[in-house]
């Protein structure tokens, strides 16, 4: 599998509700559209241990995408990318509430 795993902050004043309710269809409509197989809940940051040594990032959110492989993460970003409607409009609105977001990706089989 491809998977992006997405780090950020919600902006000031957003709740973890409003994210919520705004990540849901998106994820939904990813799933529906076979652009996503799941996502995982939005989870919480824990720098409360030792096993947390990110120094340089402070973020306090993360979610991850999973893909079927490669070609299936490239069509999502082919629908994203150029602002298709509606996957769009769902993007924009749950992009909207974040700030500072940091997107890595990797698959489960190792490079090389």
């Amino acid at each position: 599998m491809f998977h992006m795993h997405t780090n950020f902050h919600l902006k000031k004043g957003v709740t973890l509700q409003t994210f919520r309710a705004r990540w849901e269809p998106f994820m939904s409509h990813l799933i529906a559209q076979d652009l996503v197989v799941s996502a995982s809940p939005i989870a919480g940051r824990r720098t409360d241990t030792g096993l947390d040594t990110d120094e340089e990032r402070d973020h306090t959110f993360f979610v991850i995408m999973s893909f079927r492989d490669r070609a299936q993460s490239e069509a999502a970003w082919d629908e994203i990318e150029p602002r298709k409607q509606p996957t769009d409009k769902l993007h924009r609105a749950v992009f909207a509430l974040v700030r500072d977001p940091i997107f890595t990706c990797w698959e489960d089989e190792p490079v090389g």
